[in-house]
Formats: C-alpha cells, sequence, structure tokens
C-alpha cells in the first residue's frame, strides 16, 4: 500500500500493516510524524532537522522580526514542527511569545489569531492552513510575517480561498530541480508542484528496490536510504 501523505491518516494505518501482514508506504510523512513504527511501516518523508536551515535562514533575512506566535495542531507532525521552530528561535535570539496547538482540523483560527495580535508578535508560523490564518490576520489588520510549509503551494496553484493573502509568505520544503522540471513540462505541458519531484523520486526508489528484491521486499525496502530532493 502506498499511502497516506498525512501523518493524521498514516498512523492508524501502521499497526494494521502489521497486522495484516501488509507493507505500508508513506511517500510524505518525516520521520518524526511517526507516532510508531513496525517492520512492516516505510515512510519515505523528509527528516524533520532538514528543515531547520531554512527556518534559521528566515532568522537571518528576517532580523527584524524578535517575537514570534506559533500555531499548530495537537500531533505528532505539529508537536515536531513546533519542537524544531522554537529551537530555531531561541538559538536565534527571538522570543516565542505564545503556542497554540489544537485538536481542530476545521478550525477558522479567529481567536488564536486574535490572541497573538493582542501580543503583537512579529512573525506567525503555523505549518498548515496558512491561508486561513492570513485571512484572519487581514481582517484583524495584523501585520506580521508569515511561515508555513509546502503546503501553501495548494491553495496557491488551485486558488482557494484566501489565496491572495498568502502574497509575502514565507515556506521551507523542496523546490524540483531545474531538469525534472524541464522533463515535466515536456510531458504534461504544465510545470509540476513543488512535492511532484519528491514523489517521482519516492516511488523510483522503492521500484528499485523491489525489482532487486529477490523475494524479500521487506529486505530489499530496509536498504532505500531516501532523503529526499
Amino acid at each position: 500500500v502506498i499511502g497516506d501523505l498525512w501523518s493524521i491518516l498514516t498512523n492508524p494505518l501502521a499497526p494494521l500493516a502489521e497486522r495484516d501482514k501488509v507493507i505500508l508506504i508513506s511517500p510524505t510523512v518525516m520521520d518524526a510524524s511517526a507516532e510508531k513504527t513496525n517492520p512492516y511501516f516505510f515512510s519515505m518523508g523528509h527528516h524533520i532537522d532538514s528543515l531547520r536551515r531554512a527556518v534559521d535562514e528566515f532568522f537571518r533575512v528576517i532580523p527584524d522580526v524578535r517575537t514570534i506566535g506559533v500555531l499548530c495542531h495537537d500531533d505528532a507532525c505539529g508537536r515536531a514542527n513546533s519542537k524544531l521552530w522554537k529551537e530555531s528561535a531561541q538559538a536565534a535570539g527571538v522570543k516565542v511569545a505564545d503556542e497554540i496547538c489544537q485538536n481542530n482540523y476545521a478550525s477558522e483560527f479567529t481567536t488564536d489569531v486574535a490572541r497573538l495580535a493582542v501580543k503583537q508578535v512579529q512573525a506567525v508560523f503555523s505549518p498548515t492552513h496558512m491561508e486561513v490564518i492570513s485571512r484572519r490576520m487581514k481582517e484583524r489588520h495584523f501585520d506580521a510575517r508569515r511561515l508555513s510549509t509546502s503546503i501553501v503551494i495548494e491553495p496557491l496553484a488551485l486558488k482557494l480561498p484566501g489565496f491572495e493573502t498568502l502574497e509575502g509568505s514565507f515556506f521551507t520544503n523542496w523546490e524540483p530541480d531545474e531538469d525534472f522540471t524541464n522533463r515535466f513540462k515536456a510531458r504534461f505541458d504544465k510545470a509540476p508542484i513543488i512535492e511532484a519531484h519528491n514523489h517521482y523520486e519516492t516511488l523510483r526508489s522503492i521500484a528499485k528496490a523491489l525489482a532487486m528484491s529477490e523475494g524479500d521486499d521487506l529486505a530489499a525496502l530496509k536498504k532505500v536510504r531516501y532523503e529526499g530532493v
């Protein structure tokens, strides 16, 4: 089974894979988002530490940011991102004025943004729903820098409600390289979204491993060391 892309769906699947002895491979769930491991569960997602350099760079190129507010979901993925951001902020001498983590995946972030606005944080960090958060910020005339992950690409590409408020946002994660982009355009007559290269290389790594498995798929997959684009 190839899936899922989100840790909130992959984590419940992992113990079922072990129970039924079915190989489960997530293309994107990062190491820190996996709640448990077992011999049948694999992830090709990035390591959380691979994002540290980008967050450090944010603080370097925007030296006027001295206080931040963190919004996240209270799950393994949210806590991992929040932990990294707070460590990076501490290293840069930046104060984390507030951290709000919740279990409501359909939140409109109205009270959360109001709370950060009152504290006058100079940047808002959130791994997801930045288009919703940005809309709430605009309604309150709350002008602060914003840092998110490559999830911001989806509302931009699909022009979801609030996509125009993402102008000026920063985000971490990978760009597809030039060769892949050119090949993709030649085949599909459009540019790839930001995760396309990673997903392609993930599946190619899996295919190569299984082609060399000689009947032992688990042993072959254990030899794959994929670090992302």
